[in-house]
């Protein structure tokens, strides 16, 4: 069984060249049949024709001229018969060698050497005749010349005779050219026939086995491919068969099954990322309230952790408790100068009691909400400066002597509600 489609495509092409290859030998056997036919018809048949004509010529011819010869007693009508007869003599010699050299050509070779055996011996006759009647010709009577015509006569009766059977004999070997010349055109244009037909057999068929073996599922597949570009991919390809263009539908099928699969998954994964999406953007906005609440806190810690108290509706105390950084001291000193602008007070106490830390950054900050409150004509006192604080204060070089410096917090509040300015 031929399964692959090249296995079945070179059948195919093997069954059309043997058709054409057995088609081209039977011409050709044909055409060399018809070849030999014409041949033995040229350069046999009508050759015979024209020798037997032409040695007819030529023996009648010369038993006219001997007749004449004997009426007349003419020397010149002796010569031209004896030339007639020396062409006769010629016309047998060819006909001989044409015999030998197409020996095979035809059926009736042995009948056509016995008529030339035949016309040799009327030839010799008629030399012997002529010679008899040459040498009597100075005592010519009328015995000789009737006795000569007699001969004569009966030469040319068996002239006719013999002229006849050769005609007949060649008029079948010409009506044989004839046939087999039929025939062989009979059976080149009928053999012609049968492989133009079996070659339209073959081709009707062929188109059939490409419509139904390539064409349809090839048109198939490209119906399918459209359809699961339009989105479709419940699609499956019947299988036609075992050979190229069923493998390549089981890896339509299979490439079908594989989208279809990788789509659901991919769909599932989709599903699977909104819900994540979703729960995050869920979880972003409760952590952002979350931030916010905290951001909040934070601000209200912050807050708390520079408070500010209005001692008095001119005095202001703001007490430092814990490790300080940038931003809480950033943020003390806004604070400070916001409260001294809000309730116009004129005095600031600076309590530092509470931190438990200060170097030279912590010193520097102090100096800047010291020095910023100054700019707004406030006074600053400071409490609670322990021997660390003041060499940090020294180290930055700033000149503190316009600040007022109280070992504690009670100190200063007395100091400033007693009058100090």
């Amino acid at each position: 069984m031929l399964h692959k489609l090249s296995d079945k495509v070179r059948f195919f092409a093997i069954l059309f060249l043997l058709l054409i290859i057995v088609t081209a030998i039977f011409v050709v056997i044909n055409i060399f049949s018809l070849r030999n036919t014409v041949i033995n018809l040229t350069d046999y048949t009508i050759p015979e024709t024209t020798i037997s004509g032409n040695f007819n010529a030529n023996m009648e011819g010369a038993i006219r001229e001997i007749q004449t010869s004997l009426l007349t007693g003419e020397e010149e009508e002796f010569e031209e018969a004896t030339e007639a007869l020396d062409q006769a003599q010629e016309n047998v010699t060819a006909f001989t060698q044409l015999n030998n050299e197409f020996i095979n050509a035809t059926e009736n070779v042995e009948e056509l050497t016995q008529i030339n055996s035949q016309r040799q011996a009327l030839l010799d006759r008629m030399q012997q005749l002529l010679v008899s009647i040459e040498s009597e010709s100075e005592s010519t009577s009328d015995e000789m010349i009737e006795t000569s015509f007699t001969a004569l006569e009966g030469i040319e009766d068996e002239l006719r005779d013999l002229n006849a059977n050769a005609s007949q004999i060649l008029e079948q070997e010409r009506t044989l050219a004839t046939e087999q010349t039929i025939t062989g055109l009979q059976w080149s244009l009928g053999g012609i026939g049968v492989s133009i037909i079996l070659l339209f057999v073959l081709v009707v068929t062929a188109l059939f086995l490409l419509r139904r073996y390539i064409l349809r599922p090839i048109a198939s597949l490209a119906d399918a491919t459209n359809t699961i570009a339009s989105g479709n991919f419940d699609i499956v390809v019947p299988v036609t068969g075992d050979d190229e263009i069923g493998d390549l539908q089981n890896s339509f099928n299979v490439m079908s099954t594989t989208i279809r699969q990788q789509t659901q998954a991919l769909a599932d994964q989709v599903t699977v990322a909104n819900t994540a999406r979703t729960e995050a953007e869920t979880a972003q906005i409760q952590l952002s309230k979350q931030l916010n609440t905290v951001e909040e806190q934070h601000e209200i810690i912050r807050a708390m952790s520079v408070p500010l108290l209005p001692l008095t509706p001119s005095v202001l105390v703001l007490p430092l408790i814990g490790a300080l950084d940038d931003a809480r001291l950033q943020m003390a000193i806004e604070r400070s100068l916001a409260s001294i602008e809000q309730q116009h007070a004129r005095h600031l106490i600076l309590d530092i009691t509470g931190v438990p830390f200060v170097d030279v950054s912590v010193a520097e900050g102090i100096i800047q909400i010291i020095q910023a409150a100054q700019l707004l004509g406030t006074k600053v006192s400071l409490v609670g400066i322990r021997p660390e604080v003041a060499q940090s204060i020294i180290a930055l070089g700033v000149d503190i002597s316009s600040i007022k410096t109280y070992h504690s917090l009670q100190t200063a509040i007395m100091q400033i509600e007693s009058g100090f300015k």
